[in-house]
């Protein structure tokens, strides 16, 4: 019977770097009492390891794939990596979506442009590639080139302390699917008539006016109302 155990070892004047060394121990009377001094030493190893952690956790390798994607024939699922790496782990992964920011102009519909929240893929809590997904429908993603936008604070280690310096991508997708409508109502010829009114001799309704038009249609009117 073996029992592994996992060394954390200080090196460098700010950066604990980890190693694992794995130590096979018979099992007996002979080693028990050994066994139980060498955890008690691993242990605080490790809790002084996890208090000279002063540094943020690094992301880097920020990518996307595809970066160019062309969905006029259906919808296709596109995948951000980033590496993030902190000596004590990352203890938590907030819940912040990264997303698509496509500007002004033609919007993205039906919150499509939001990504899934990170999730570790490979490697471990010490430097592991964590991911997000999107799945682009055609009828909600209009073509343009788009930044990704991510928050690297949603990256915390064992000490508390968040990732920084994300950086920004770019996907570009295209769309050429017939009878979508990505564009906002458009409102022209706001009018007001009379003009002038004169309320000496008693109470005169005023009428205003816009011109609305839309490709899908105008489907609700809100309960804002004009004013002076």
């Amino acid at each position: 019977m073996v029992l592994y155990l996992t060394v954390f070892c200080l090196k460098g004047i700010n950066q604990i770097i980890i190693h694992y060394i794995y130590f096979i121990i018979n099992i007996s009377p002979m080693h028990k009492c050994y066994s139980f001094f060498l955890i008690g030493v691993l242990t605080l190893l490790h809790s002084y390891t996890l208090a000279q952690d002063y540094d943020k956790p690094i992301v880097s390798s920020f990518t996307v794939s595809p970066s160019y994607i062309d969905i006029t024939s259906g919808g296709a699922t596109v995948t951000i990596s980033v590496q993030v790496s902190d000596a004590s782990g990352i203890a938590q992964v907030a819940g912040s979506q990264p997303y698509l920011d496509g500007g002004g102009g033609d919007q993205i519909l039906n919150g499509n442009q939001n990504f899934s929240v990170w999730s570790l893929a490979s490697g471990d809590q010490y430097n592991g590639i964590y991911t997000a997904t999107n799945f682009l429908d055609p009828s909600n993603v209009p073509s343009k080139t788009y930044d990704i936008e991510a928050r690297a604070w949603v990256f915390k280690d064992a000490n508390g302390l968040t990732a920084s310096n994300i950086g920004r991508i770019q996907l570009e997708v295209g769309n050429s699917s017939p009878g979508q409508d990505f564009d906002s109502p458009t409102v022209s010829s706001f009018t007001v008539s009379p003009a002038y009114v004169d309320l000496t001799s008693g109470g005169v309704t005023v009428t205003i006016s816009v011109q609305v038009s839309d490709a899908s249609g105008i489907a609700q009117v809100a309960g804002s109302q004009p004013y002076l």
